[in-house]
């Protein structure tokens, strides 16, 4: 698991699962206790993300294939065509938060090595 953590909010590629035409990207987001809305008569905005891959010369088509919430805690995965490689290689996934639906990149963006 890799993860990059800001503001009470804590992000996080849990896993990659591996097929033999395409990857899928298990992404997560985590809010601590302390920084979530007790309100029980407001909600918490769903967050929208796309992502990016940047990885030698191999262009990535990575599409969100589903996302849900629920009090503090979000999950996405995108599946990835072609398959991301198995052996060890510098690669960068890149999460760019976007507003739904035009898809416009809202600024807040951040990368997670592999």
């Amino acid at each position: 698991m890799k993860s990059y953590e800001q503001g009470g909010l804590f992000y996080a590629v849990t896993f990659i699962r591996q097929y033999k035409n395409a990857s899928i990207v298990y992404f997560t987001i985590d809010k601590e206790h302390s920084f979530r809305n007790h309100d029980p008569h407001s909600y918490e905005e769903f967050r929208h993300f796309i992502l990016s891959i940047k990885e030698g010369n191999t262009d990535y088509d990575c599409v969100l294939r589903s996302g849900n919430g629920s009090d503090g805690h979000m999950s996405y995965s995108f599946i990835v065509s072609p398959p991301l490689p198995v052996h060890k290689t510098k690669m960068e996934l890149i999460f760019s938060e976007v507003e739904f639906p035009h898809a416009t990149k809202s600024g807040f963006e951040f990368s997670i090595s592999l």
